[in-house]
């Protein structure tokens, strides 16, 4: 691999796997799953790897990249880059509506809705507000400042393809 040209059996294994047409994730091939175990070992704990935080387990088992991650990378000390999540959502629910009729597209939209509002709750419920009076004043504010992201979450249910009754004007019988 170079700056011009990537080849070879790693590139061609995550051809592959990208075939099926599934989520819109980056999802990590069986070889960089192992890679990624061994990374792991390096550390006492799994969550003491920064790995913990890159990489996400899907419902099916598959590994992909956090990407929203990006949005947090300057906290607590800089902030959520709010404007990073707030274009995802927005984003999202484009494509919600524009794709209502089409359900494969829109199966997509639906997934990134749902990793969206993961991210948006596990990062707010990690970050809760202290009820020490005593706590530290930058740490407080970091909470509050996370606790917002409960604002940003997506409600599915609102673009949702709901079933109606039909409306078909009749054909009379032998017309």
């Amino acid at each position: 691999m170079d700056n011009e040209i990537v080849f070879g059996d790693a590139l061609l294994e995550a051809i592959a796997q990208d075939k099926g047409g599934g989520p819109p994730r980056i999802s990590l091939a069986p070889s960089a799953v192992k890679i990624l175990q061994r990374q792991l070992g390096f550390y006492g704990k799994t969550y003491w790897a920064p790995q913990y935080r890159d990489t996400l387990a899907d419902s099916d088992g598959t590994f992909f990249l956090n990407y929203l991650d990006e949005a947090f990378l300057a906290f607590p000390d800089g902030g959520i880059f709010f404007e990073v999540i707030e274009g995802h959502k927005n984003t999202i629910i484009e494509g919600l509506k524009k794709y209502k009729g089409n359900s494969g597209v829109r199966a997509k939209y639906e997934w990134a809705a749902r990793y969206h509002n993961f991210i948006c709750q596990e990062f707010a419920e990690n970050h809760p507000i202290p009820n020490n009076p005593d706590a530290d004043e930058i740490l407080v504010s970091a909470a509050e400042e996370a606790q917002l992201l409960t604002n940003y979450r997506i409600d599915i249910e609102t673009f949702a393809a709901i079933p109606s009754r039909i409306n078909l004007k009749p054909i009379k019988p032998y017309e």
